[in-house]
C-alpha cells in the first residue's frame, strides 16, 4: 500500500518495479489513471476504485476514455473499507512465499502480504453531496499492490510572505 505517485517516480527513474498481476488503485485523479495505466503496461490488471460517479472524477476525461480501451477497469461509487492480508497466498510457490515474506533493509522481519481489498458499494445522495455506503454491499476484491492517488495540493509555505494564493492562483 503506497502513493501512486511514489510508483509513477519510481518507473521514471527506471527502477525495476513489480506492482503484481493484481493492482487496485483508490481515486479519480490524473495520478490514479497514470498509476492505472503503468500497471496495465508492466502486465498487471488494474482496477480504479472511484468513490463517487464517473462525473465527479478530476481526471481529463480523454486520459480517462484511453484508459478504458487500454483495458482499464473503473468501478464507480465504490470505496475501500479494508484490506485483507496473509503471510503468502495459496497459489504461490513455497519458495517465493517464504522470499517474499522479508523485506530487504528491514533485518529480515518477516511482514504479511496484500491479498486484497473489502470495499463498499456508495449511493449518491445529493449534488455536491458525498455518497454514502450501501447496506450490505460490502465485497472481496483481490489484490496483490494497492495504490492511493487521491490527490494532493501544493505546499505554499516556502513562498515569500507577500505573495498571496486565492484559489488555485498565485498572486
Amino acid at each position: 500500500v503506497r502513493p501512486g505517485l511514489d510508483f509513477l517516480h519510481e518507473l521514471k527513474a527506471g527502477r525495476r518495479v513489480a506492482p503484481g498481476k493484481r493492482v487496485v488503485v483508490v481515486g479519480g485523479t490524473d495520478t490514479a489513471v497514470a498509476t492505472a495505466r503503468a500497471a496495465l503496461r508492466l502486465g498487471s490488471e488494474p482496477v480504479v476504485l472511484v468513490p463517487g460517479r464517473r462525473e465527479d472524477l478530476t481526471a481529463d476525461p480523454a486520459t480517462v476514455g484511453e484508459a478504458l480501451r487500454e483495458g482499464v477497469r473503473f468501478e464507480f461509487l465504490v470505496s475501500p473499507i479494508g484490506l485483507q492480508t496473509a503471510e503468502h497466498t495459496d497459489d504461490e510457490p513455497p519458495l517465493e512465499a517464504i522470499r517474499s515474506m522479508y523485506v530487504e533493509g528491514e533485518g529480515g522481519t518477516p511482514h504479511a502480504r496484500l491479498t486484497g481489498v473489502v470495499c463498499v458499494r456508495m449511493q449518491p445522495v445529493g449534488d455536491g453531496e458525498r455518497p454514502v455506503p450501501v447496506q450490505g454491499s460490502q465485497f472481496f476484491l483481490p489484490a496483490d499492490s494497492l495504490f492511493t492517488a487521491l490527490g494532493t495540493e501544493a505546499d505554499f509555505e516556502c513562498l515569500p510572505a507577500d505573495i498571496t494564493r486565492k484559489g488555485y492562483q498565485i498572486k
